[in-house]
């Protein structure tokens, strides 16, 4: 599993922090064996770390959206929530669902339940007022980061 501290410190550069807001990263790997797991990491230890291993058919996507599902859990009710994630596709997904093209994730069966799982309690967030901001970082080469 491999969060990188370069992901929190890109933000810090590049403004997406800011005082009073919660700000994580995460991420999700597959590894060779099939085995998958997730992560997620606060800035100042705003919640604890979470790792997670992740069930079902391999795939990179069900992977990152439990990292991505683990910090909008693990943050703090009502306090601004930024997340920096690499997977693209993750945030593809979100918003595929947003515009309803939500028959696409139906023959989707290794990220599909995560997906909406992801979607409810992103939706119970924004319900208790939080502000979300998802951010696309780069991603980095397998292998490489914190581990």
């Amino acid at each position: 599993m491999i969060v990188c501290d370069e992901e929190l410190q890109f933000a810090m550069r590049n403004e997406y922090y800011k005082e009073g807001v919660t700000l994580a990263a995460t991420d999700g790997s597959v590894k060779e064996d099939g085995k998958m797991g997730a992560a997620a990491v606060a800035w100042n230890n705003a919640f604890p770390v979470q790792v997670q291993g992740v069930e079902g058919p391999p795939s990179s996507t069900a992977a990152e959206l439990v990292g991505l599902n683990l910090a909008v859990t693990a943050a703090e009710r009502g306090k601004p929530l930024t997340i920096l994630t690499d997977s693209q596709t993750s945030l593809l997904n979100l918003i595929a669902n947003q515009k309803r093209e939500h028959q696409f994730f139906k023959r989707k069966p290794a990220t599909s339940g995560k997906l909406n799982r992801l979607i409810a309690n992103l939706n119970a967030k924004a319900d208790d007022g939080t502000a979300l901001i998802l951010v696309k970082v780069k991603s980095h080469e397998r292998g490489t980061g914190l581990q």
